[in-house]
C-alpha cells in the first residue's frame, strides 16, 4: 500500500480531503497505455535554428563560464517555434494523461477528477509527479534501461549510485574531500 499525503494547500472534494502519492504498478502501467493511446508526437530537436542556436550559446557559456537566462529563453523560444503543430498536440491529448496519473496517484475516482477546476487538476497533477520523483521511478527506470542495453555493466550497477537519498554523514564527509565543482561550460 502506498502512502499518500495532502496535497497543499488542501483540495476538498465533498468530504474528502485529496492525498497524493507515488503510483503502484498497476497506476503506473495505466499511465503508460494512456499515453500510448494518446499517440503523441515527439518534439524534434533536429531544427537547424535550433542546432545553431545551441551551438551559440555552448560558445558563449565556454567562454564566459556562465549561462545567461537570456540564451536559454532564446533556445526555448526556438524549440517552441520548431515544433509547434507537435506541442499543440500535446496540448490537446495531454488531459487523458493527467487523468491517469492523478487515478493513480490520488485517492479520488475519474468521476471525482473530473469534477475538479484546471487549477485543482494541475496543483494535483504537479504533487503526483513530484511523489514519482521522490519515490525514485525516473532513476531506476533509467539504470534498469541501461544495464539492459548493456550501457552500464552490472559490476559497476551494483557498486553504482541508487536513486534512495545519500547518508547525511556520508554526504558531509564527501563533500569535505572532493575537488570544487567546475563551472558551466568547463
Amino acid at each position: 500500500m502506498t502512502t499518500r499525503v495532502d496535497v497543499n494547500p488542501p483540495i476538498r472534494v465533498g468530504d474528502k480531503i485529496v492525498q497524493v502519492g507515488p503510483l503502484d504498478w498497476s497506476g503506473f502501467k495505466a499511465l503508460v497505455e494512456a499515453l500510448a493511446q494518446a499517440d503523441l508526437p515527439l518534439p524534434s530537436l533536429n531544427g537547424d535554428a535550433l542546432r545553431q542556436k545551441l551551438a551559440e550559446v555552448q560558445a558563449k557559456a565556454k567562454a564566459s563560464g556562465t549561462l545567461a537566462l537570456v540564451d536559454v529563453a532564446a533556445i526555448v523560444y526556438e524549440f517552441a517555434a520548431g515544433n509547434l503543430p507537435i506541442l499543440y498536440q500535446w496540448i490537446l491529448k495531454h488531459p487523458p494523461l493527467l487523468t491517469a496519473l492523478l487515478r493513480g496517484a490520488s485517492n479520488l475516482s475519474e468521476e471525482e477528477i473530473a469534477g475538479l477546476t484546471a487549477g485543482e487538476v494541475l496543483r494535483m497533477s504537479r504533487a503526483a509527479y513530484s511523489a514519482l520523483v521522490n519515490d525514485g521511478v525516473f532513476a531506476e527506470a533509467a539504470c534498469f534501461f541501461g544495464e539492459v542495453v548493456g550501457l552500464r555493466p552490472p559490476a559497476a550497477a551494483a557498486s553504482g549510485p541508487t536513486s534512495a537519498p545519500p547518508n547525511a554523514a556520508d554526504s558531509a564527509s564527501e563533500s569535505k574531500s572532493s575537488s570544487p565543482p567546475q563551472p558551466a561550460g568547463a
